[in-house]
């Protein structure tokens, strides 16, 4: 890790920070020196004024200055408008624990996750002042480095939970090999993926849910033939439920989203067919064709792929969007009869790469945007059979002697 540097501030960086201070100018109370001289407490409503009649959360707001503050490197010699003294504001100013705040249960939460980010940035500040005025006295390092784990600590226990802004700080470069922190720092990693898997599960589920209520307005089978130099029929002899990737050539998402695509084929070979289908204006066009020919044999491209053309391309979009939006009419109908409001109306579009997922006789049935990790994709591909496999009929009972 780096360590801090204390570098003068850019021309331009410096004018940003002047244009920050001057247009969003702290009150009055936050001007005072800094220090520990006693202050009187802020009256139980927003008293920063950048948090006046705003329509954002103001644990955001707050959030945010803090990163455009430590962007510009502005740590502790601005008084009155450094991350210092925002950090001494929330603590001693805004704390939610005491009068006259707890008696206002609804600012607790934007208050707590404000106290995190001002734990936080505390310990950035003690391990930037540890680098930049390290002590002669061993124990007294010691000490410091013991106040940036309590810091982060209290941090993560009001709510904290970036792993990866931990493991960048550099100003925590003092901590960062301490096997408390990257425990710590393990356990938080641990806890973002499982809910970022557990979000991405119950995602696809509901989505799962709403294609389901849609109304298919046709299937999409076009007639179409491999860009091998031997062309070949695109479509397996024998139906089969497929899943299509659709996207343009020379894109570099496909490119990186090529090996959980053959990964995951291999895994289903038998009982899903993968395919590529490289959309381009027109279908005709030789110098493309070509072009597409060539990438597939740079990026060694295992799976079947053909060339669709606008119209094929506008067809399948047509009988996606019509599935995706019937569905979604069929949702909101069904909250009404159970006096539930529906959720905000999803958009649809499609994304490349884009899988779209058909079963045996073309129907779509699903289809996922942008590129997916392996588990992700496995995932979708789990609930695509589930869809398409029909349930299998329990054997009749053994009739009793």
């Amino acid at each position: 890790m780096t360590p801090p540097t204390k570098t003068a501030v850019t021309l331009r960086g410096a004018w940003i920070g002047c244009a920050l201070l001057i247009g969003t100018a702290l009150p009055t109370s936050m001007l005072a020196q800094a220090g520990g001289s006693a202050r009187e407490k802020a009256p139980a409503t927003w008293s920063i004024p950048w948090l006046q009649g705003t329509t954002l959360s103001k644990r955001t707001i707050v959030e945010k200055r803090f990163g455009r503050l430590q962007r510009n490197e502005i740590w502790d010699d601005r008084p009155g408008g450094d991350i210092q003294h925002l950090v001494t504001y929330i603590l001693e100013h805004m704390d939610y624990t005491r009068s006259p705040w707890k008696e206002q249960p609804s600012l607790v939460p934007d208050l707590r996750s404000m106290h995190a980010y001002a734990h936080f940035y505390k310990a950035r500040l003690v391990g930037r002042a540890l680098f930049f005025n390290p002590p002669s006295d061993e124990s007294a390092g010691e000490e410091k480095r013991r106040e940036i784990l309590a810091e982060i600590q209290e941090a993560v226990k009001l709510g904290y939970t970036n792993h990866k802004e931990l493991e960048g700080a550099r100003e925590l470069f003092p901590v960062q090999r301490d096997p408390s922190f990257t425990q710590l720092v393990a356990e938080l990693g641990k806890k973002a993926e499982q809910g970022l898997q557990e979000g991405y599960r119950k995602h696809v589920d509901e989505a799962f849910a709403r294609y389901a209520k849609g109304e298919s307005a046709g299937t999409w089978k076009p007639t179409l033939a491999t860009i091998d130099p031997t062309p070949e029929p695109f479509w397996p002899q024998k139906a089969a439920p497929s899943a299509v990737v659709v996207c343009r050539v020379h894109h570099d998402g496909f490119a990186k989203f090529l090996g959980t695509l053959t990964k995951i084929s291999n895994e289903f070979a038998g009982s899903v067919d993968f395919g590529v289908a490289f959309y381009q204006v027109r279908g005709d066009d030789v110098t493309r064709r070509l072009q597409t020919r060539r990438w597939r044999e740079d990026l060694d491209i295992q799976l079947p792929c053909a060339i669709i053309d606008r119209p094929q391309y506008l067809e399948l979009r047509s009988l996606l969007r019509s599935k995706f939006q019937s569905g979604q009419q069929q949702e909101a109908e069904a909250l009404k009869t159970t006096g539930k409001k529906p959720g905000p109306t999803a958009s649809y579009e499609i994304f490349q790469p884009a899988i779209v997922f058909l079963d045996a006789e073309g129907k779509p049935v699903f289809q996922t945007n942008g590129v997916l990790r392996d588990w992700q994709l496995r995932y979708v591909v789990e609930r695509f059979l589930a869809a398409v496999t029909p349930p299998s009929k329990a054997p009749p009972p053994v009739p009793a002697e």
